[in-house]
């Protein structure tokens, strides 16, 4: 009885160290209105906003710098703007040191979202936008949840 006792406390500590030491790992997506949006935008120069555009069925690459942060999470903010009247954008979020962090990032023209991300290291990291069946140029913006 202490024995299996033991083997199952030792079990839950590896299984907390294991989830503990799993960096970068992409939690929730949530909309953002644009309400706060802007709100977000405004309120300081830390963790600067990055945009570009990119053109129908191309892609463009942004780097997005997190500065030190509190906490286990940050959000990673992104925004579109175009007067494409269809198509997605695919989003990869690289860390700074090359580890694909996003997973099934999606994201629509005219669209404001957040993604989660579980303990990201400060740097600069990189988001690769994928561009496929727009019909016009978007304006893609990203950056890290202000301090």
């Amino acid at each position: 009885m202490k024995r299996e006792l033991f083997r199952r406390i030792v079990s839950l500590v590896l299984a907390i160290t294991v989830m503990i030491s799993s960096t970068n790992t992409v939690l929730a997506v949530d909309k953002v209105s644009e309400y706060e949006y802007k709100s977000v935008n405004q309120k300081s120069e830390a963790n600067p906003m990055v945009r570009n555009w990119v053109s129908p069925n191309t892609s463009i690459d942004l780097y997005p710098t997190l500065e030190s942060y509190v906490g286990l999470s940050q959000k990673f903010y992104v925004t579109t703007r175009s007067d494409s009247t269809s198509g997605a954008l695919f989003l990869y979020l690289y860390s700074p040191s090359g580890k694909l962090v996003s997973k099934d990032w999606i994201i629509g023209d005219n669209e404001s979202t957040y993604w989660t991300v579980t303990l990201p290291s400060s740097g600069t990291w990189k988001l690769h936008v994928v561009a496929q069946g727009t019909n016009a140029d978007v304006l893609v913006g990203a950056r890290w949840q202000p301090k």
